[in-house]
């Protein structure tokens, strides 16, 4: 059990070798094993940002008292990374040309 998760969650690749599940799945940050594994199972990985509050806002849902903040952007020294497709950022075009298409139910 975690009692506080201060920076969100990255998903390490241990243990990779059984996972057969397809999963989409939604982190911090990934290692590109991790990243590899879950697509090869058929499921997606998206790296993204949550600050503070947006992580309190994900944890504890009911103290927002039905009104969630809005996502923040990364700061300028970790937008480079939440750009890459390579690491499954977030802000890639890639990605956000996948959950567009997500959302109008042209993709599973």
């Amino acid at each position: 059990l975690v009692s506080r998760i201060p920076h969100g969650v990255k998903l390490l690749a241990k243990g990779s070798e059984e996972f057969d599940v397809p999963l989409d799945i939604e982190v911090t940050r990934a290692s590109k094993s991790a990243i590899e594994a879950i697509e090869k199972a058929g499921g997606t990985v998206t790296c993204v940002h949550h600050n503070r509050l947006g992580l309190r806002a994900l944890l504890a849902p009911e103290k927002f008292e039905g009104r969630l903040p809005k996502m923040a952007k990364p700061p300028p020294k970790l937008m480079p990374f939440y750009l890459d497709f390579e690491r499954r950022g977030y802000l890639s075009p890639e990605i956000q040309l996948r959950q567009q298409k997500k959302k109008l139910g042209l993709a599973k």
